[in-house]
Order: structure tokens, then C-alpha cells, then sequence
């Protein structure tokens, strides 16, 4: 099924250059496509009655003629010692020379030659290498490449990802401790709290020419505070929030669509982080992510994360203590 997808998708590339193509004159032959070893015999047949039907669309007119048909001809030759087979091409036995077949194509009011070779590489894409060829005089008119996939190069492909996102957690402990004071305890209060963050992530894919499992690291900020005043009644600092830079590594788990283009549709990541609110506190989290990918570039996600205590210490020391879970949403940009 794979390469029957492939296949297609090759041809369809093929009709479209070759709809855009203007080389003087009309009626055109297609030659047997060559191929190299790693291509299946199957695919160079396919893609032989394929190009046939992508000349519709273009300005050309496929002339049929089977007798200038390529094919194989075998030989067996033996002796007392050794049995040999000899692989021949039917064109160069039927023709002495390239004069004779350009003869015989001037008689067939043949204007062109669509020569064709197909590869295929490390990554499994088929590449198909075409020639638009005067039959008088040989000269190349126009040449082009098609690849069955639109990924070309092979090895791990790279991905830049912007993330934003909000999320609330359930009741939670805060308090703020002045400790300067005797008794500057400032809480506790059980509290909902709020949580935002911007985060930038390279990715990676951890098989060549697979996009299945992602590698990746990330930084950005974050903020983690109380909406509304913070009932602080010694000193009236009624703001309660902790930003903090982040930096973290993550693993992800696509679902890939099928049909020529394939991309991610579902994806599952995992993902660890310390985050920094000042230079001397860190506290550690992770969250599961399960994001559908709208297009190649656009994605929503829902996420589950969880964090350990967080301590901000300054002036005053702000805490968030047993923190069970939060829940966000955000969007993704890819680049």
C-alpha cells in the first residue's frame, strides 16, 4: 500500500510539471523508464503506464507503438565449465545503431522521446528524473525531477515549536513569610491558582526520516499567581505571584496521517522541567500533553502538569505548597 502511495504521488508531481511544459512539438513517445537496483520492477511498470496517462493534461500527444518498447531479452550460453545468462536490451538488438531507431521514429511522425529513470533513496522516497528529447536531433529540451514524497533529504528532520498556554489548579496552599519579623507569617490560605507560559522547543526526530518520535528541549517563562488580591495584612503587598524561567526535555509519540503527504494528526508528550524563579530557587515539574494538529503548522493541546513546592525568596519569602495538579490548554505554532 505504501508504495502503490508513493507511486501515485510520483505522478501526480509528474502530470503537473509536465502540464507546465512547453518544448516545441506535440506527438511524443515514452521510452521504458530505467531504474536503478533498489527500485522493484513492479514500480518501473507502474510508473511506465502512469506517465502515459499524465500527458493529459499536458500540450503532448503519447504516440503507441509496443514494438519500440523496452524489454529484456535473455540469453543462456554454456560450455563445459561454466553456464552463463546474458541480459541484452531488445532496442539494442532490433536497432544496429541510434541512427536506424531515430529513422524509424521519424517514421512515426515522432516529434519527442520522454526518457525517464527512477531511484529511490535511504529514506525510501522514489525520485523520478525526466527528459524531454528532440527525436531529429537528440538535443535535451527540458529536463525536471519529481519526488514522491515532500520530504526529499534524508536523515532526522528539525522543528521549531512556540508554545502558549494557561491552566488553573484546584485549592492549594500559599502563604508568605516576612522573615525580618517575629511573627510575619502572612497565611496559609487554600486558594485556586492561575499558571501562563510562552515556551520556545527544538525538536528532533529521533528516526531517520521518521516523524513518529520526537526528541526535544525547550525554554521560556512562566507565571504561577493569584487572581484577585492576596489578603497580606502586614504589609499590604496584595499581589501574590512567582514568573520563573524554564528549561526543560521532552519525548513525543505522533499518530501520522496516510495518503502522499503524510504529517502528524495526534500527538502524546511527555515532558520534564526545573524552572528558575530566582538565581538561588529551582523546583521541578511535568506535564503530559495530548495535541491535535490541525494543519502542519497549527495544533491545540490539553495538558497535565504537576509541581513539586515552589519558593521564591526575596524581601519576603513567597511559598506554594501541595500543589496537586493543574489543567491547561494552549496552542502551537510550528516551524
Amino acid at each position: 500500500m505504501k508504495v502503490d502511495q508513493s507511486i501515485e504521488k510520483l505522478l501526480v508531481e509528474a502530470e503537473r510539471s509536465l502540464s507546465q511544459d512547453i518544448t516545441k512539438g506535440s506527438r511524443i513517445f515514452v521510452m521504458t523508464p530505467r531504474f536503478s537496483a533498489a527500485v522493484p520492477p513492479y514500480v518501473r511498470d507502474r510508473v511506465g503506464a502512469g506517465l502515459v496517462q499524465s500527458l493529459a493534461e499536458s500540450k503532448f500527444v503519447p504516440i503507441y507503438q509496443p514494438f519500440l518498447e523496452e524489454r529484456t531479452n535473455k540469453r543462456i550460453e554454456s560450455s563445459d565449465t561454466a553456464l552463463r545468462i546474458i541480459h541484452s536490451s531488445s532496442l539494442y538488438d532490433d536497432y544496429a545503431s541510434m541512427r536506424a531507431l531515430v529513422d524509424t521514429l521519424e517514421g512515426y511522425a515522432v516529434d519527442l522521446l520522454l526518457v525517464s529513470r527512477i531511484h529511490q533513496n535511504e529514506s525510501e522516497i522514489l525520485v523520478l528524473n525526466i527528459d524531454i528529447v528532440d527525436a531529429k536531433t537528440l538535443q535535451i529540451e527540458s529536463s525536471m525531477t519529481v519526488f514522491s514524497s515532500d520530504k526529499i533529504a534524508p536523515g532526522r528532520d528539525t522543528y521549531v515549536r512556540i508554545n502558549a498556554l494557561i491552566g488553573n489548579s484546584p485549592a492549594t496552599t500559599i502563604y508568605r513569610d516576612y522573615p525580618q519579623l517575629t511573627n510575619g507569617l502572612v497565611g496559609p490560605f487554600e486558594v485556586p491558582l492561575s499558571y501562563q507560559a510562552l515556551t520556545l522547543g527544538v525538536h528532533q526526530d529521533v528516526l531517520k526520516g521518521r516523524e513518529e518520535i520526537k526528541f526535544g528541549i525547550s525554554s521560556g517563562y512562566e507565571s504561577t499567581y493569584l487572581q484577585g488580591a492576596f489578603n497580606d495584612s502586614l504589609y499590604q503587598v496584595n499581589q501574590f505571584n512567582i514568573d520563573a524561567f524554564t528549561l526543560g526535555v521532552s519525548l513525543e509519540f505522533s499518530a501520522i496521517s496516510k495518503g502522499a503527504n503524510p504529517r502528524p494528526i495526534v500527538s502524546l508528550l511527555v515532558n520534564a522541567n526545573v524552572s528558575k524563579p530566582t538565581l538561588f530557587d529551582n523546583y521541578f515539574s511535568s506535564d503530559t500533553r495530548l495535541t491535535v494538529h490541525f494543519t502542519r503548522s497549527i495544533g491545540a493541546f490539553f495538558q497535565i502538569r504537576f509541581t513539586d513546592s515552589i519558593v521564591k525568596n526575596g524581601v519576603y519569602t513567597d511559598v506554594i505548597n501541595n500543589q496537586s495538579y493543574m489543567l491547561c490548554y494552549g496552542a502551537s505554532i510550528h516551524i
